[in-house]
């Protein structure tokens, strides 16, 4: 809880404390107190509208304040007029919502975890005695505060189980019901079309009036909203559902300052928004995106806890995408240690920059060997798939984490895997056409890899387990021997607990081997993988002569170019 939350005893009279608090509202014009931290520490469930944000770009409130509850008893409804008042029985002021609010009781319903709630699940709770509302993505159960809303039952009930978003706003979308409703949120209505309509875009043209400008190209691709705490400010940003957004990177200007840089593949665009806040902000930022890579949500810590008027500046360019071109930047080891028999975990962070790669893309490392430039590509993986069995403990979210084999034979990798804490390395921008959402249209998954070429199945495992309706995941894992097994406690800790197989296959076994021998042989792949299935797909990765031999399997059991996958090795 914040330190500047206002607290109180639910067995205590209007005392100083409650008069306290009324001139706590009065003074914040009833923005929404910190304790609006819970939504933002579960922002992955909240949509981008959930703070009102007023027509002109960088106002937070609007600016009547002659609009505003001027007093407890006349609070603002969740859905209903303002001008039709009711008489609340005693006991149901602001106030004393404020004391429930605050004395413990669970008002959710959901014992406080945020739900992703269907409509068809909304639709449910439409009864006086189980009551849930929809208002810009958010779902929150009004059931307690039935008796407390001043416009009468009769009126919230208009807008329960359904999205009100719109009757909402057509009555009065003054009322902050962020702050009335803020220990109600039961989590997020699952997005529909429909619904995108009702969220307020930040990049609208400013106002003559406006003393903050955002200079954003009018046909900019891309919707950019915000909101803010006391603590954190965060930005949104959506793409239309047919788009969908690559690698995205923030870079560290000075202390108020940053640029954000999005590449919209399908628009074959890159959006560079640069930033001048109106404060000091922490680095580095923490972030989010939607599995379909449509949605990014970037949460910057404030230096100083306050409310900003503004934002501040924001200005866009755009430049043509070239998913062919290199452009390199320095990273720092951090961390360079053996996960097995000649494999390496390389942890790298760069100075003031974070760049996100999508499931299953590569990066090329580029070093210079007696005098040649050398380059290897490779592709990161997640510090973890299974939250309880992490690659490293020191890895932060801002690091990039690489698996090399060293080939003792090798041009780069002997170098490479005897790099010193503090060195640094190039590493290029995000390679590859891989789209995972692609692929999400099959119920199952079969995935074959050789070697380190494990690597892109792990982030892909990690992002498929997410999926509201994960598929199952048949990992068939081809290597040497038992001590060429890597990252095998990560996959097992979820194996047991989620819809994922793991077979690994050896070439080259010692007699304590318990498990499978042998290379993959087309026999092999119809006992592991079964008759070709229009409801499955096959991602491959490996050496190039183990990627050939298997696709030509592959083809000869039935299986459609379309659904097959083949990573660069």
């Amino acid at each position: 809880m914040d330190n500047n939350q206002i607290k109180v005893n639910s067995s205590e009279g209007k005392d100083s404390t409650v008069q306290n608090i009324d001139k706590e509202v009065k003074k914040m014009d009833m923005k929404p107190p910190s304790t609006i931290g819970l939504l933002v520490k579960n922002s992955a469930l909240l949509p981008a509208g959930i703070v009102q944000i007023n027509k002109s770009p960088n106002s937070l409130q609007p600016g009547n304040n002659d609009n505003l509850p001027k007093s407890s008893s006349s609070s603002g409804s969740a859905t209903g007029n303002p001008r039709n008042k009711t008489a609340l029985a005693p006991g149901h002021s602001l106030m004393d919502w404020i004391r429930l609010g605050n004395s413990g009781i669970d008002l959710t319903g959901v014992g406080g975890r945020l739900q992703t709630v269907t409509p068809t699940e909304l639709a449910k709770h439409n009864k006086i005695d189980d009551a849930w509302i929809a208002i810009r993505g958010t779902v929150y159960n009004i059931t307690r505060y039935m008796n407390f809303h001043p416009g009468g039952v009769p009126e919230l009930m208009k807008g329960v189980g359904i999205d009100a978003t719109k009757l909402f706003d057509d009555v009065h979308a003054w009322v902050n019901y962020q702050s009335i409703l803020q220990k109600c949120v039961v989590g997020r209505l699952e997005r529909t079309i429909t619904a995108d309509m009702y969220f307020t875009s930040d990049i609208v043209q400013p106002q003559k009036n406006d003393k903050v400008t955002a200079v954003v190209p009018k046909s900019s691709p891309i919707q950019m909203d915000w909101r803010q705490t006391t603590n954190n400010i965060t930005f949104f940003y959506r793409v239309n559902r047919d788009e969908f957004i690559g690698e995205y990177q923030f870079q560290k200007l000075n202390s108020s300052a940053f640029c954000i840089k999005l590449n919209l593949e399908k628009a074959n665009k890159v959006v560079l928004n640069d930033f001048k806040l109106s404060d000091e902000v922490e680095w580095p930022p923490n972030w989010k995106n939607t599995n379909e890579m449509t949605e990014v949500e970037i949460i910057l810590k404030k230096k100083i806890p306050k409310i900003w008027k503004t934002y501040g500046t924001l200005s866009e360019s755009q430049e043509k995408l070239d998913l062919q071109k290199h452009t390199y930047n320095s990273y720092s080891i951090i961390v360079n240690s053996t996960l097995c028999e000649d494999v390496h975990l390389l942890i790298l962070q760069a100075e003031n920059l974070i760049q996100v790669f999508p499931p299953g893309r590569h990066l090329a490392i580029k070093m210079d060997i007696m005098g040649t430039e050398v380059l290897r590509m490779y592709t990161p993986v997640p510090n973890f798939i299974d939250p309880q069995n992490k690659l490293s403990t020191i890895a932060k979210d801002d690091c990039l984490c690489l698996i090399i084999k060293n080939y003792k034979e090798g041009t780069l990798t002997p170098k490479l895997t005897k790099l010193e804490v503090g060195e640094n390395l190039e590493l290029s921008n995000a390679l590859g056409n891989f789209q995972a959402p692609i692929f999400d249209k099959y119920s199952s998954m079969h995935m074959l890899a050789a070697g380190t070429g494990l690597t892109p199945m792990l982030s892909i495992i990690k992002r498929s387990l997410t999926l509201r309706n994960p598929p199952s995941i048949n990992l068939i894992n081809f290597n040497k021997k038992e001590s060429s097994i890597f990252c095998n406690e990560q996959l097992q800790g979820i194996a047991s607990q989620r819809s994922l197989s793991v077979t690994h296959i050896l070439s080259q076994a010692e007699s304590s081997w318990s498990g499978l021998e042998g290379v993959v042989t087309e026999q092999l792949l119809n006992d592991k993988i079964g008759d070709q299935s229009s409801k499955a797909c096959i991602f491959i990765c490996g050496p190039s002569g183990f990627m050939k031999i298997t696709r030509d399997y592959l083809t000869n059991l039935k299986w459609q170019s379309d659904q097959i996958f083949e990573f660069e090795g």
